[in-house]
């Protein structure tokens, strides 16, 4: 449970800039804590755009570094240490969380929406669905429903399988989705007007993929590593 005084408002609003719209979409209780802690001792004033930089770097990198995988008070200290430097500019490198963080972050291998490592994952497919931003439908279904928001492509498909799963907030839009990717559909022609949602939302590499459907699902499941890893890498962690 969260503290009743830790919720995603007022000072608490600079996570929704992470694309983190509510605590189902948190990867860990403890950032969320750490923030309000340091945040709420801060005059209320609005943070500068380095301040807001290093941030939301500091979630990224506790998220995918794992930091409070197994939190204890040196573990607090260090990470609290660690975001008031990086929003002065410093590199989590040169603080002293540094040998809390993992720097090798590897493909998930079997989707559990429980693990801080998935719930990363699921944010990317929600900056897919909302075309790169931090915030819209997708950001929204996360935050509000968690593991609910996300559904396979392929009905059947085990949801375990991170390259199946997809955010799309209408029930409706996925039936209509899934008509077009049947197994024994040999080629998919996206038709103009419909379904409600854009191959490039639900992480095609574009709108215009001629082939049969396993060759969009493996074109999709390469496109969302090199997103992954291309983001990954720019936190300065090595993608394997």
């Amino acid at each position: 449970m969260l503290p009743q005084t830790a919720s995603i408002s007022g000072e608490l609003l600079e996570l929704r800039k992470v694309g983190i719209h509510g605590p189902m979409a948190l990867p860990y209780t403890w950032q969320l804590i750490t923030l309000a802690i340091l945040l709420g001792k801060r005059p209320p004033t609005p943070l500068s755009d380095a301040e807001e930089r290093g941030l939301m770097d500091w979630v990224w990198v506790t998220t995918y570094g794992e930091v409070f995988a197994g939190v204890n008070s040196a573990i607090y200290d260090r990470a609290s240490d660690a975001l008031q430097k990086m929003m002065q500019g410093t590199s989590w490198k040169g603080t002293s969380m540094a040998g809390d963080v993992s720097a090798y972050v590897e493909e998930i291998t079997r989707f559990d929406f429980r693990a801080a490592r998935a719930k990363a994952f699921a944010l990317v497919l929600a900056r897919e669905f909302d075309g790169g931003k931090q915030e819209g439908d997708g950001h929204r279904a996360l935050a509000e429903r968690g593991a609910q928001a996300l559904e396979t492509l392929r009905p059947g498909k085990p949801r375990s399988d991170w390259s199946e799963l997809t955010i799309v907030p209408s029930l409706e839009d996925l039936r209509a989705v899934r008509e077009l990717l049947k197994v024994d559909q040999q080629q998919v022609l996206w038709p103009a007007g419909g379904p409600g949602v854009s191959p490039s939302q639900l992480g095609f590499p574009g709108d215009d993929f001629p082939g049969d459907v396993d060759a969009w699902m493996k074109a999709r499941r390469s496109h969302l590593l090199k997103m992954e890893k291309e983001f990954v890498k720019s936190l300065e962690l090595h993608w394997r």
